[in-house]
């Protein structure tokens, strides 16, 4: 599941083709009906072994295929456009994220003054991994994010976290993540519920109604045992 994740924090949008090495050991197991019903992007599971060539030609020809349809791949782009994604992919070096409005700022100076002409932009430059922008999500749409690893180590140190797992059975308190994240000052207060409601879309956590401060339940973190809630 994480590594679904990681793919598309880091892909964006893009197909995924899921690569089984070694299958002339251990064919690979993967549902991957179950895969796509949550991650569409997924195109193809291909078995290959760099030991025998199998699957090798097959998976050159699906990567050839898929490239040649990705939207955008064959688009004429305003050079305004190309002047936001250098301006964006510079600041990465200084900046973890930056507000929407902030991004619609930069927009302006560049001259991409209409709002669907700035949309459609943030969609172009998230398809291709240079920022996280989740215009379809009210919980997330007014944060970019510069720096994809931002979101993996977060989300890294809440699935890798010992208390967590072993003496709150997987029951998350969001002051918590004062002590769970190992850098805290690159996650100021109000992102990290930012960073609970992403892991929230893709089904990392899960919030559990009813409690102040928020509570969330994450899944990779539970006992075989149901939790008491109430005790953490």
């Amino acid at each position: 599941m994480f590594g679904v994740f990681l793919i598309e924090t880091y892909g964006g949008n893009s197909p995924v083709i899921i690569v089984g090495n070694c299958a002339d050991e251990n064919p690979p197991q993967v549902k991957i009906r179950t895969l796509r019903k949550k991650y569409p992007q997924i195109t193809k599971l291909i078995a290959t072994s760099c030991k025998t060539g199998a699957g090798i030609e097959q998976l050159v020809q699906e990567i050839a295929s898929q490239i040649d349809v990705i939207p955008h791949i064959k688009d004429l782009l305003p050079n305004s456009w190309f002047e936001i994604k250098t301006q964006l992919e510079a600041m990465q070096k200084s900046y973890d994220f930056i507000s929407y409005e902030k991004y619609q700022e930069m927009c302006q100076t560049a001259e991409i003054r209409e709002a669907s002409d700035q949309k459609s932009l943030v969609q172009f430059l998230h398809d291709l991994g240079i920022v996280l922008n989740y215009q379809d999500d009210p919980r997330l749409n007014e944060t970019n994010v510069l720096n994809p690893e931002w979101v993996t180590d977060g989300v890294y140190d809440i699935l890798n976290n010992h208390d967590l797992m072993v003496r709150k059975k997987g029951i998350l308190s969001l002051p918590d993540l004062h002590n769970i994240l190992k850098q805290p000052h690159r996650y100021p207060e109000n992102k990290r519920r930012f960073l609970m409601d992403l892991m929230g879309k893709f089904e990392l956590c899960f919030p559990l109604d009813g409690y102040s401060p928020d509570r969330y339940l994450i899944t990779d973190l539970l006992p075989i045992d149901e939790p008491d809630v109430d005790i953490y």
